[in-house]
């Protein structure tokens, strides 16, 4: 399991070079191009979950405005979906739809 895009990259190239693709399947975090790549060869990838940073940055400001406007509700966690990506076709999906590479 690699806990970001660095260490999830990182796990499956060390699969890769110990022979291990087929035996040993990578789970990991934060999509990149590179990973969308890595999950649409489907050798070693096998799923990544992320959190949009659009997604967290527009909570994050409706609360502040809701704190702003004297209109918070009092919690300290804003609840930030997060995005599973497990299956070659998501790997395809999320390159066509972030040509540029950002997430």
């Amino acid at each position: 399991m690699g806990e970001s895009g660095g260490a999830t990259l990182g796990a499956v190239k060390a699969v890769r070079n110990q022979n291990q693709a087929g035996k040993i399947a990578v789970f990991g975090s934060d999509m990149t191009t590179e990973i969308a790549q890595e999950l649409e060869n489907n050798q070693v990838l096998k799923a990544v979950v992320d959190i949009s940073g659009k997604k967290m940055g527009n909570a994050v400001f409706a609360q502040t405005l809701k704190v702003i406007n004297k209109q918070a509700d009092g919690e300290k966690v804003i609840q930030v979906p997060i995005d599973l990506y497990t299956k070659t076709e998501d790997g395809k999906q999320w390159l066509a739809t972030h040509v540029d590479g950002l997430p």
